[in-house]
């Protein structure tokens, strides 16, 4: 597990530790001299409780959910909160042991259940809008919370239009059950390679999905989503056997990437989403259909790969100016290769 997502995991939570440990100790022991000490005594015991909700989450997402990907919604939440709750309660009990002494932890054993109970109901509350930000992704629920597209803006995005390969005649092999099994799978199984990528699901659709980056000044930084494909079609390889055991094939995808502006804006009224309009979606739909006679199945505008740097691992063949199906203007591409 990388070192820089234990820490992103565990940081914020020891800070609000520290600031919930201070506030603990001062609510239930007002007498105690306020000096130095005291305070890094709440901050330790805080910390250390934070910090180890904060790796408790991170095993739990590690490896419990990769076996709830496909489990009901609310067995996803309540499993998660009674995992905190669990963790809550050691945490609590070894913290006070380590930090107070034998005594102060025999002490705090009879407010114990208090405090279980009100950490399960704050896990839950967590654990649903955590669920939430996960169904529509955590920075299109800042978004509309915000407002911050409720009029339209310009702004400039990577757009990725991918799809799986031979869907339609997979359609009449498996029947509807069958395919959508496969697709579920499938978008399942490449989800963490393109989240770790920091890509933003726009849309799912049938057997497609797009994904988009906010452009950068960072060449490395605007390759994410080339990384993400390679992830991904390692992914796919990994579970190749058990694709062939499910479904006696194994799926392979298309894409296609392009940079541009589009307007952002939201839409919807009982049910309100962030969309993208504008000619670089079209184009990037458009280069996903190309790709069907690109062998590999993957081609990048070379808009995108100007501000792009090929990661290890792949290589771009010119195919100079395509015709696209539905524009005049030819737009010059690269077909993006497995090195």
């Amino acid at each position: 597990m990388r070192l820089r997502k234990i820490l992103r995991s565990t940081v914020p939570q020891a800070l609000i530790g520290v600031a919930v440990g201070i506030l603990f100790r001062t609510s239930l022991d007002p007498q105690t001299p306020r000096d130095a000490a005291y305070y890094l005594q709440c901050a330790v015991h805080g910390g250390i409780i934070g910090g180890g909700i904060g790796l408790t989450n991170l095993a739990f997402q590690a490896y419990a959910m990769p076996r709830l990907k496909r489990a009901p919604l609310l067995a996803e939440i309540l499993l998660w909160s009674l995992a905190i709750l669990i963790g809550i309660g050691v945490l609590f009990y070894a913290a006070t042991y380590l930090v107070y002494g034998a005594g102060p932890a025999r002490g705090l054993l009879p407010i114990l259940p208090i405090v279980l109970v009100i950490s399960f109901a704050v896990a839950l509350l967590a654990a649903f809008f955590s669920r939430i930000s996960r169904l529509l992704g955590t920075r299109v629920l800042l978004d509309l919370l915000t407002g911050s597209y409720y009029r339209p803006r310009i702004e400039r995005r990577i757009v990725m239009f991918l799809d799986l390969a031979g869907s339609t005649g997979m359609g009449e092999r498996f029947g509807e059950a069958g395919i959508q099994r496969l697709i579920a799978r499938f978008f399942a199984d490449i989800d963490d390679a393109f989240a770790d990528a920091g890509a933003e699901v726009l849309n799912y659709a049938g057997d497609s999905v797009i994904f988009v980056w906010r452009e950068t000044g960072d060449r490395v930084r605007n390759a994410r989503a080339l990384r993400g494909l390679l992830a991904a079609d390692a992914v796919i390889g990994r579970l190749s056997q058990s694709y062939v055991r499910e479904f006696g094939m194994v799926p392979g995808f298309r894409a296609g990437l392009h940079l541009g502006d589009v307007s952002v804006g939201e839409i919807g009224g009982r049910r309100r989403q962030i969309s993208l309009f504008g000619d670089t979606m079209n184009v990037a739909a458009r280069l996903q259909e190309a790709a069907k006679s690109v062998p590999g199945g993957w081609i990048a505008s070379a808009a995108y790969l100007a501000i792009a740097q090929l990661p290890a691992g792949m290589s771009a063949r010119d195919l100079g100016p395509l015709t696209l199906r539905g524009r005049q203007e030819t737009v010059p591409a690269y077909a993006l290769e497995r090195a």
